[in-house]
């Protein structure tokens, strides 16, 4: 078996959570982006 040699991470629903929260599709975008890199 090969070693693993890409990850890949779907960030769906984060423009769904900006706009959720009043807030633009993008700046939803932002923040799960500013969540995974917190958390990694």
């Amino acid at each position: 078996m090969n070693p693993i040699k890409h990850v890949a991470i779907i960030m769906d629903g984060n423009g769904r959570w900006g706009l959720k929260h009043n807030k633009s599709r993008n700046f939803g975008h932002k923040e799960g982006l500013k969540n995974s890199r917190k958390n990694n």
